[in-house]
């Protein structure tokens, strides 16, 4: 069969079948990969479930492709550093088991079922080019740097003895001498425990949080208005690097002193990390993981090199230029006229970092609430082994179809759980205003946070006072709200739809039935077509009641006006007839317009208010159907007459 433009022609010949690939055929060995990512391009290095957009993800599907692996389950697969959503890395290490061309290279090896003959047959070539190979295949965000044949046992992650991050962030107006005394604090080896952040993971609660930082260093980066913060040492714990960035951050502002990161670091002292947010994500850069030197013999490929050389160049140019596009405009809004003092010209700046906005009414770190320590957690994880809780509703996807910008939530942290409460209200709920929302996430009085978290919660009923698992309650408290605004945006956004619960889907599609075969005219109302909003307008002007920007709210309180201004009686007249001089009130009961009694006086005045309304058009439309019938009765009758 052969094709000719568009149409097919027999010639007899049978279609030939894709050659499987036999990796048998083939000799193996372990290989490492340097290679490296720009995080803000990603969700994270390690493969997900709810996403495809992983770094691990992109180099499977190109290892796959190539015919590198197999597959990636028996690719013995390891990597150095786990990087989480946003944060990107240079010379980040992975190591596998792949395809190789030369029988005779360091490390390779044959399947031991593979015959003799086979692996005599084999004809020896040059190495494969494995970084030409796999960058063909990977975004341009994701670059292979280099490789190096390795011995069978050899574990990226295990093998590894001191691992380097850099953090960037706007110097503005940061004592810059405090920062790098509280720096120093840091070397050594240390508890790390209030530097990071804990779960309830069993692997988590059960590692030792005993670090060694061999180097920190903070330095100016000339013209360019930042500071980069460089830390080497042998291990780091899940956002180490962030809660470090936070505290250095802090003294750089002049809220705490260099001698708090020693205060963070005695256990005696401080058992549990005060309840502070991390750094931003975006500016940290996992830089170096280091072997030892006998360990690796890197292999490079000059051609690979420049090509990736053109390629960082190119995006750090877009990225300068659109930064430079931005200053112009960020210079010219500040020198506009107008007095601004010297803390409000910088506020922007210092607010990337922390990612959260600038608090006024700042309190001390020792001084904060703290969460549990690691015995309470850990007793609180036996206790949670032995009873069965539902499964929990809250994950990263239902967070991301809210917008909300984080996707690792503690529900132990008072000012994460303000923050959500405060995005989902402002966004969705809107049962508070502003000046609410920064009061309660400003608000670090244990007792008056509880109580003002009482009072919003109680406006669905939901009551904490008898509670005796808090973090139980508290995600109960936090997928209740996230379910309340995922039904906000189930009408509107198809995300929202798919990751709404069931009990909330459940609901809609009740609710939706019931509107369908209900004769209740206000359930089938779509007060945002414009044929209902005009009739709306022009009955709250007949009522005379202030328009709303909102048409469905105007439609209620024009059901509110009938409900308060009518009786059952004799008072079921709405609005005065225009040009009356007798002040004669409109009997809707004169108008038989075919309104069903709905059992419900409200709805029953509402509809004949918006039947009434268009009573001009369906006389109209009457007197056309009237005069038709006559024509068709004269037409019929003059041929009977004929």
């Amino acid at each position: 069969m052969r094709k000719l433009g568009r149409e097919s022609v027999d010639t007899g010949t049978p279609a030939k079948k894709a050659k499987t690939f036999d990796f048998r055929l083939h000799p193996r060995r372990k290989v490492v990969f340097a290679f490296c990512y720009l995080g803000w391009h990603h969700d994270g290095l390690v493969q997900q479930e709810n996403s495809t957009n992983t770094v691990e993800h992109h180099l499977m599907n190109a290892l796959l492709k190539t015919k590198l692996i197999e597959s990636w389950e028996g690719c013995g697969f390891t990597r150095c550093g786990r990087t989480d959503k946003g944060v990107s890395a240079f010379r980040q290490i992975a190591a596998c088991i792949v395809r190789s061309a030369d029988p005779f290279g360091q490390g390779v090896s044959w399947a031991d079922d593979v015959p003799i003959d086979v692996r005599e047959a084999f004809k020896s070539r040059d190495e494969l080019q494995y970084l030409k190979m796999l960058n063909g295949c990977l975004p341009p965000t994701i670059r292979m740097l280099s490789w190096a044949p390795a011995r069978t046992e050899f574990d990226a992650r295990h093998s590894c003895t001191r691992r380097t991050y850099k953090y960037s962030m706007p110097k503005a107006n940061l004592d810059v001498e405090k920062m790098r005394v509280a720096c120093s604090k840091l070397v050594g080896t240390h508890d790390f425990r209030n530097y990071c952040q804990i779960d309830l993971n069993a692997d988590r609660l059960n590692q030792s949080y005993v670090r060694e930082i061999f180097a920190v260093s903070l330095c100016e980066l000339g013209d360019s208005g930042l500071l980069e913060l460089t830390v080497e040492g042998s291990g780091f714990l899940w956002h180490m690097i962030r809660f470090i960035v936070s505290v250095l951050h802090e003294v750089g502002c002049g809220h705490e002193g260099p001698e708090v990161v020693s205060d963070l670091l005695d256990i005696e002292k401080c058992p549990a990390r005060p309840q502070y947010t991390m750094a931003s994500d975006a500016p940290l850069c996992l830089f170096e993981c280091q072997y030892e030197r006998d360990q690796l013999a890197w292999q490079y490929d000059e051609s690979v090199r420049q090509r990736n050389l053109g390629s960082l160049q190119r995006q750090w140019a877009e990225l300068m230029t659109k930064a430079r596009t931005i200053e112009n405009m960020m210079n010219s809004v500040a020198n506009e006229p107008g007095p601004i003092t010297d803390a409000i010209r910088e506020r922007g700046l210092l607010e990337f970092t922390q990612a959260h906005p600038w608090q006024t009414n700042y309190l001390p770190l020792l001084k904060r609430k703290r969460c549990d320590t690691l015995e309470v957690k850990r007793a609180k994880l036996e206790q949670k082994s032995k009873v069965t809780e539902p499964p929990l509703l809250m994950s990263a996807r239902r967070l991301k179809a809210v917008g909300y910008p984080k996707i690792n939530f503690d529900y132990d942290d008072d000012s994460e759980l303000a923050a959500l409460i405060c995005h989902l209200d402002e966004q969705f709920l809107k049962k508070r205003p502003e000046d609410w929302h920064v009061a309660f996430m400003d608000e670090k009085n244990k007792e008056a946070f509880e109580r003002k978290l009482a009072e919003y919660l109680s406006e669905y009923g939901i009551s904490t006072s008898d509670d005796e698992q808090p973090a139980v309650s508290r995600r109960f408290i936090c997928d209740f709200l996230l379910s309340h605004s995922i039904d906000h945006l189930y009408d509107k956004t198809v995300e929202a739809q798919e990751f709404s619960s069931d009990i909330v889907r459940n609901k809609r599609l009740a609710k939706n039935a019931a509107s369908e075969t209900s004769q209740n005219p206000y359930n089938t109302i779509n007060c945002a077509e414009q044929y209902y909003k005009s009739r709306i307008e022009s009955m709250a002007k007949l009522f005379g009641i202030a328009e709303h920007p909102d048409p469905e709210v105007t439609l209620r309180a024009c059901c509110l006006f009938v409900q308060q201004t009518c009786s059952t009686k004799n008072r079921e007249r709405i609005g005065k007839k225009e040009g009356n001089e007798d002040n004669q009130l409109l009997d809707i009961k004169a108008f038989p317009l075919g309104i069903t009694d709905l059992k419900d006086p409200v709805l029953d005045h509402v509809a004949r208010c918006l039947r009434l309304l268009s009573v001009e058009s369906l006389r109209s439309t009457q007197t056309i159907v009237n005069e038709t019938l006559i024509a068709i009765q004269n037409l019929t009758a003059a041929k009977k007459s004929a």
